[in-house]
């Protein structure tokens, strides 16, 4: 017998604080001074920190009351909050990530009060681990079966009607198999009339089984069809996600970036989701790390000091297309032509590779135009994500670029 888990509906529950809490905290990073949004977070803390200590789970609740002791200032002045202090947040919010992921990955005979438990490289967190259904759909839903369900008590009130049809056909087959003289003396009319009491009967049945039979069909389908829908995921439950990764790009490599999102309200299988959140993240941290400018050449060429890094979610018929977009200078075409070189895969003599060619070639991957390695860039790696992704879902994947922008 499978042992009880203690830490089910904490899960549930955190897991929901941490995804109101990292777009709080991403809401605070773009620098305005925001009270009531303090409050809000401040009060989910708070909640986090006492469904912690419940569980006996400290270093969650210490975690969240990091967050306090990093926010509570902030609450009665009309300033912005300090970036060290979003820092400290955001570290804190990783810690609880990182202790809440634990929780589900160890046997119970293992976790420990306060045990934070082992990385999380790999496992899925997130929306992927927790998925709060729709109320709206769930209601549709149980109204569909509701309307099956009559349909189902309709039917049963036909028993009635098809037990005596039953008794008919016995009382019908009792005089056929009468001698012959007692089924023709003074019975004519009785089996007359019982015949047509069962055709009366029948056609009936007939009537209220096809009508209730096509109902529950048609019911049936839309509990299918919303059942189906229940399995999705609104592409909005990644974009949390997204924007963290670009701000955590920029910010280690100082540049300042307004990240932007569209089409959440698409819907993905589970299993879709998953892989292309990964590689998204991916063409994030490519858009942050190769495209966007520093604050200084974006001065130079009257552009905003902020790059703007986009995310679109978009369905063409039965397929859905994610499109990440940078304002940046473009990709330096000239830069992957000797990267290429450098690599052996580009002779001295084929240099006149057209650009459409060379970004085939850097989608190929191991090619890295940036000239220092750094947790972000150098290794050439990001587009093999993006592109196994796409491979891996037999999807397609391109690479546009003008002096100016880039997309993916």
């Amino acid at each position: 017998m499978m042992a009880r888990d203690p830490y089910r509906y904490f899960r549930v529950e955190a897991r929901e604080l941490l995804d109101q809490l990292g777009k709080g905290a991403l809401e605070l990073d773009k620098g305005a001074a925001a009270p009531e949004l303090i409050a809000l977070m401040l009060r989910l803390a708070h909640t986090l920190k006492g469904a912690a200590r419940v569980v006996k789970q400290r270093e969650i609740a210490d975690h969240a009351h990091a967050i306090e002791d990093a926010l509570a200032p902030f609450r009665e002045n009309d300033i912005a909050v300090s970036r060290d202090e979003i820092e400290a947040t955001l570290k804190a919010l990783d810690g609880i990530t990182l202790a809440v992921a634990a929780l589900a990955l160890k046997p119970q005979s293992e976790r420990a009060a306060g045990d934070p438990g082992a990385a999380m490289d790999g496992i899925p967190s997130g929306p992927l681990a927790t998925v709060t259904t729709n109320i709206d759909e769930m209601d549709a839903l149980l109204e569909n079966l509701s309307e099956a369900s009559v349909q189902a008590s309709a039917l049963r009130r036909e028993l009635a009607p098809l037990q005596r049809s039953r008794r008919l056909v016995q009382l019908l087959e009792e005089q056929w198999h009468a001698p012959r003289t007692e089924r023709f003396s003074g019975t004519g009319g009785n089996a007359a009339s019982m015949i047509g009491e069962l055709g009366g009967l029948l056609e009936g049945l007939q009537h209220t089984f096809t009508d209730s039979l096509e109902q529950m069909d048609r019911e049936l389908v839309q509990v299918r069809e919303a059942a189906e829908r229940l399995r999705l995921l609104p592409a909005r439950l990644m974009f949390v996600s997204l924007e963290r990764a670009a701000r955590d790009a920029a910010s280690s490599l100082g540049k300042r970036i307004n990240f932007a999102a569209s089409g959440g309200e698409i819907r993905l299988d589970a299993q879709v989701f998953g892989g292309v959140q990964g590689a998204l993240v991916q063409a994030v941290r490519n858009a942050v790390a190769h495209g966007i400018e520093s604050t200084a050449m974006r001065e130079t060429a009257g552009k905003p000091t902020e790059g703007r890094v986009w995310v679109e979610v978009r369905r063409r018929g039965y397929q859905v297309v994610f499109v990440c977009r940078d304002d940046g200078a473009g990709i330096d075409l000239e830069a992957v032509r000797r990267a290429v070189q450098r690599k052996g895969m580009l002779s001295a003599d084929a240099a006149g590779k057209s650009h459409e060619e060379l970004l085939q070639l850097l989608l190929g991957g191991g090619i890295s135009t940036s000239a220092a390695l750094t947790q972000i860039a150098g290794r050439g790696v990001g587009l093999d994500v993006v592109r196994e992704t796409a491979a891996r879902l037999r999807g397609e994947v391109s690479i546009r670029t003008n002096k100016g922008w880039a997309r993916l």
